[in-house]
């Protein structure tokens, strides 16, 4: 990455105002924590918080019941990474595909049906065919993503894969 740097004053209230290119880079958005540590008295590092990555237990009992109820694989993700996956072939918590990076950046605030269907990992023949943005306030914070082939059960898992998303927004306010 090229180094980014700017100078910048505190106004009267002590804000400081981070310049947007550095926080597209960064993918920052309004709303979003930041986390500022003190690192010595000339120093102050600031860093994105993971608010996702703080939930990873409750999703991944979330994601249990998700699989053993509709049997459909599921994957809950940040905005980078897969946090919890249940039926689909992954091991850890690998990068999410690059293609939901756009979707991300839509703002959707419904589930999307991909067409044609994103695979699971470049070069996977396994497939995602649903994505359900996770909203935060104003900004998406992390999705679901589904891989069903059969549609007589769309409906139902529409609307219990939207009310995971909310339930999951919800524990982090």
């Amino acid at each position: 990455m090229e180094s980014h740097s700017a100078l910048r004053r505190l106004d009267d209230t002590g804000r400081l105002i981070i310049p947007k290119p550095m926080r597209q880079v960064l993918r920052w958005q309004c709303g979003d924590p930041i986390l500022l540590t003190l690192q010595n008295r000339n120093g102050l590092l600031l860093q994105s918080y993971p608010m996702m990555r703080t939930l990873r237990p409750v999703v991944a009992d979330y994601a249990d019941a998700f699989f053993s109820t509709y049997h459909v694989p599921i994957a809950i993700c940040d905005r980078e990474r897969y946090l919890v996956h249940r039926g689909f072939p992954l091991t850890g918590q690998p990068p999410s595909p690059p293609q939901t990076q756009t979707l991300l950046d839509m703002n959707c605030d419904g589930p999307i049906h991909l067409l044609p269907p994103i695979p699971l990992l470049e070069g996977s023949d396994f497939l995602i065919t649903h994505f359900i943005p996770i909203q935060s306030h104003t900004s998406s914070i992390g999705y679901i993503l589904l891989s069903d082939s059969s549609n007589s059960r769309n409906e139902a898992l529409m609307a219990a894969t939207q009310l995971l998303a909310r339930m999951i927004a919800s524990q982090l306010r």
